[in-house]
C-alpha cells in the first residue's frame, strides 16, 4: 500500500468511527430525556376491566379480578388467563 492509500483508508476509518460515535451519543441522550419524563396512565374502576383496544395501542394491558393471589402465586397452567 502506498502512503496516500493509508491516509485514505485511515480518513474513511475515522468518519465511520466519528459517525458510530455520534449515533451512539445522540441515542444515549434522547434516551436520558424520554427516561426523564414521568409517564402513567391511571385506570379505575369498570374502566380497568373493561378498558377499550384501539388498533393504534402497541401495548394491551388486562387485569384479571382474583378471589385469592395468596394460594396461587404462580400460574404455569395459565388456567385464569384471559384468552378465552
Amino acid at each position: 500500500m502506498n502512503q496516500e492509500n493509508k491516509k485514505k483508508t485511515l480518513l474513511v476509518f475515522a468518519l465511520t468511527l466519528l459517525g458510530i460515535v455520534a449515533i451512539f451519543l445522540a441515542s444515549v441522550i434522547k434516551t436520558k430525556a424520554y427516561n426523564s419524563r414521568k409517564h402513567t396512565e391511571e385506570y379505575a374502576g369498570a374502566a380497568l376491566f373493561h378498558a377499550e383496544e384501539t388498533p393504534e395501542d402497541k401495548v394491551s394491558v388486562k387485569a384479571a379480578a382474583r378471589s385469592s393471589t395468596w394460594t396461587k402465586l404462580f400460574d404455569f397452567a395459565n388456567s385464569e388467563s384471559l384468552a378465552g
